[in-house]
């Protein structure tokens, strides 16, 4: 299976989750419940008829247990963060609002529902922040400590698929709490290739995480002397 076409359902299941953030606390309450737990769990039985819409009918474990989680992780949200969301879907021309309002009637199938964001293809994936991406620039703008990051990443890199499952939750809730935004189709796609490419997706995590990191210095240095060369201009003016 080719993981990448598991963002496009992922981002169409992620609106409708917001949409039920909004307008439906007893549904999202039940969401909620299932974070950390895997699908068969008791705990999922209400979560069952919203994911089922958006998970491909063949799938595996991993892919499932990928939409059960992303799901939970939405409805789990502090208050700010689905709050913070909730403005820039109602900002996004309607786009993501038409994918929640079409989920709404009727649980229509994955083919009538419209997308929720561009990620229609390989290049579109690639203009988005990966977990990685979005911890780096988390520790660059202060909301979270860089020595934090890097063990969680050492340590997430190392637990195996339900381990994974019931401990990203803790690090998702840091971000969400400075209502830093998350990737949540991308996180859909690399839980869903954790079981066989867990080396292969840790490795892209931490590597994308000092790569970025190590960008926005530079820029931040750039910046700095450009505003220092400039202001000695306007001295000597």
């Amino acid at each position: 299976m080719n993981r990448d076409t598991l963002v496009e359902p992922g981002d169409r299941m992620v609106a409708y989750v917001r949409w039920v953030n909004a307008h439906d606390p007893g549904t999202r309450a039940a969401l909620r419940r299932g974070l950390g737990r895997p699908p068969e769990d008791i705990a999922n039985f209400h979560a069952h008829a919203i994911v089922v819409r958006y998970l491909p009918e063949k799938h595996d474990r991993a892919t499932e247990r990928a939409f059960y989680t992303v799901a939970a992780l939405v409805a789990a949200q502090p208050r700010g963060a689905r709050d913070q969301e909730a403005e820039a879907q109602a900002e996004d021309e309607g786009a993501e609002s038409e994918a929640a309002e079409g989920d709404r009637e009727d649980a229509p199938s994955q083919s009538e529902a419209p997308t929720a964001t561009s990620a229609d293809d390989h290049s579109a994936q690639q203009s988005r922040l990966t977990l990685g991406q979005t911890l780096a620039r988390a520790v660059e703008n202060g909301h979270l400590k860089g020595d934090m990051v890097r063990g969680r990443l050492h340590l997430l890199a190392r637990y195996r698929t339900d381990r994974l499952h019931r401990e990203l939750p803790k690090l998702i809730a840091h971000l969400r709490a400075s209502a830093v935004p998350v990737d949540w189709g991308l996180l859909l796609r690399d839980l869903a290739l954790w079981e066989t490419g867990r080396g292969y997706v840790s490795k892209q995590w931490v590597q994308q995480y000092h790569r970025t990191r190590d960008q926005l210095q530079r820029q931040r240095s750039k910046q700095d002397r450009t505003a220092t060369a400039d202001h000695s201009e306007s001295e000597t003016a």
